[in-house]
């Protein structure tokens, strides 16, 4: 006579509870971790140079000499509610200068519209996650890659075209 198939191992009811709950962690925790990779890549965590435009909108950053280099941008705005969602403008004018580098430009952010026309508009490099709270924003973005060399100037204007108060941060990574 040969013996049963069945083990005397765990009940089936526990299997299926475990499928049920171990189961969408393991979808949901890679994706929650290259969130939180994402949000550090775009902070200022690990900044070499920063600062925040003036009230008049302007601002001027040197960073020493280095490796290359990611200029970056953090900008927070309060939009405006519309019939048609919401509404916030921003435009930023960027010059970056190193010795045998060079790159100036504009760039739309939101619903604006309308560049300050001084400089050719630019594309942004990378983008990071738009942070909503109600109606208040937040997003981080590379402008630009600088590659390795002496000491650089950054400098540019900012103006808000839609929505209510705003902030830019302007800081310098290693790229």
């Amino acid at each position: 006579m040969q013996g049963s198939c069945e083990s005397p191992g765990v009940p089936d009811a526990v299997i299926v509870a475990l499928v049920f709950v171990v189961g969408p962690l393991a979808l949901v925790l890679p994706l929650v971790m290259l969130v939180k990779r994402r949000h550090k890549r775009f902070g200022s965590d690990g900044a070499i140079a920063e600062t925040f435009a003036s009230d008049d909108g302007t601002f001027t950053l040197t960073a020493p000499a280095a490796q290359p280099i990611g200029v970056y941008c953090e900008y927070t705005i309060d939009a405006v509610r519309q019939s048609a969602g919401i509404r916030y403008g921003l435009r930023l004018r960027l010059d970056v200068e190193r010795a045998g580098f060079e790159q100036r430009g504009e760039y739309l952010i939101g619903q604006a519209q309308r560049p300050f026309g001084e400089v050719a508009l630019a594309e942004i490099v990378d983008g990071g996650p738009h942070i909503r709270n109600g109606m208040h924003l937040r997003r981080a973005m590379l402008l630009a890659r600088v590659p390795a060399g002496e000491a650089v100037k950054i400098s540019g204007k900012v103006e808000r075209t839609g929505g209510e108060g705003h902030t830019l941060h302007v800081y310098v990574k290693a790229a």
